[in-house]
């Protein structure tokens, strides 16, 4: 699947202050461009991908929250939403993984993670899972 290219990818986006940027660039050198919006494609990656929170019903009435993390361990994210936040937070120790979620009060969804899918309330409550191996 495309998720090891992706992270595979983000080493040019990690060495950029090492190669003297202090924005990102349009494209790896040569570069025309040392400030480009198109660089922060990764932060868009991070919530849809690696996070994978995504509206499921039109006007973002709906969540589906699809993490995919690769080889990270530990990842955590906060998504604004028009009804508040969307907070989703991994993490994997000895292949036992544990997950906090939380949508805004009014929203309900799903959260779909190494093939259980559990209903998320719409009733703002946060919920943890626990035992999820890999």
């Amino acid at each position: 699947g495309s998720e090891p290219l992706f992270f595979d990818r983000l080493g040019h986006w990690y060495r950029l202050k090492e190669k003297g940027f202090s924005t990102v660039p349009e494209r790896p050198e040569p570069s025309r461009s040392d400030c480009h919006a198109w660089g922060s494609h990764p932060y868009y990656h991070f919530f849809t991908a690696v996070l994978g929170i995504r509206p499921s019903a039109p006007g973002f009435a709906r969540v589906s929250i699809r993490p995919m993390p690769g080889p990270w361990r530990h990842t955590e994210g906060r998504l604004p939403h028009p009804a508040g936040e969307v907070r989703v937070k991994l993490d994997c120790e000895n292949g036992v993984w544990s997950a906090e979620v939380s949508l805004p009060e009014g929203i309900g969804g799903e959260f779909t993670f190494l093939g259980r899918t559990t209903t998320l309330k719409a009733d703002g409550k946060a919920i943890r899972l626990t035992g999820m191996r890999s």
